[in-house]
């Protein structure tokens, strides 16, 4: 699965705002000055624009399905094409630690256990950020919310691309996989707080979560129309507000 550039550029301010910087500081402490570090899924490599003040000598390697994405990110960096589905032993080849963002939520039990395991054999760090952990919390309230939220969190758990979604449960089944092998897991909530000066991601949030809710649930189409239309005119009223719950996850090899 892959995400446009324009996507990723737009969500970019929330995923900053929202990262807990307590936890990157923890993970940046743990490495070496100038570690090689491998972001899995790494899009345009937003990951490595936020964590390099913390790690401004850090040898960077990005891993993307999608070459186009690849080729916007920051200079200095190597860029691998690969399929992590499948891939995944040579995408963390000569790394001394792993990160990722919002990766997680689209994984499958299965490859995070071999992704968790992998780490394990290997004594990899690992900085898994702004996994989304199924919470919307949306106000003005709308009748409809639950309606669509439990078809929209039904259709995460779809196949992405490894296998069928474990969605808002990934993070926490990850969490409990490395902890099985060992890693000292310390995670936090990392909370999109989205509100009227951010009209263009609330558009694009609205809009993606409806596209979702009526594949999911046809015969609630007309339903999911009509939230959707109610949350755009909040929108253009400055009157909507929303928080998408994410979480943070920091693991490092026992000692």
């Amino acid at each position: 699965m892959s995400f446009s550039s324009d996507w990723l550029a737009l969500r970019a301010p929330a995923d900053a705002a929202a990262r807990d910087w307590t936890l990157a500081r923890h993970f940046a402490a743990a490495l070496s000055a100038a570690p090689r570090i491998t972001d899995l899924g790494a899009g345009t490599g937003a990951t490595v624009r936020a964590l390099k003040p913390l790690l401004p000598q850090a040898k960077w390697t990005l891993i993307d399905g999608d070459a186009g994405l690849l080729a916007l990110a920051p200079a200095g960096c190597t860029g691998h094409q690969l399929d992590l589905a499948s891939d995944l032993d040579a995408a963390l080849a000569g790394a001394d630690a792993i990160t990722c963002s919002a990766l997680l939520d689209l994984c499958s039990a299965d490859w995070l256990d071999w992704f968790a395991a992998a780490l394990a054999a290997r004594r990899l760090p690992v900085y898994a950020a702004l996994s989304f952990d199924g919470r919307h919390g949306w106000a003005p309230a709308h009748p409809d919310d639950a309606v669509v939220d439990r078809a929209f969190l039904a259709h995460q758990q779809r196949d992405k691309g490894f296998g069928p979604s474990l969605g808002a449960g990934a993070w926490r089944h990850f969490a409990d996989a490395l902890k099985r092998h060992g890693f000292r897991v310390a995670t936090s909530a990392s909370d999109w707080v989205l509100g009227p000066d951010q009209p263009r991601l609330l558009e694009a949030m609205v809009s993606g979560i409806a596209d979702a809710a009526a594949e999911q649930a046809p015969d609630q189409t007309d339903a999911v129309e009509a939230w959707a239309d109610a949350r755009r005119v909040a929108i253009a009223g400055q009157a909507l507000h929303l928080v998408v719950g994410h979480q943070d996850i920091v693991a490092l090899p026992p000692a």
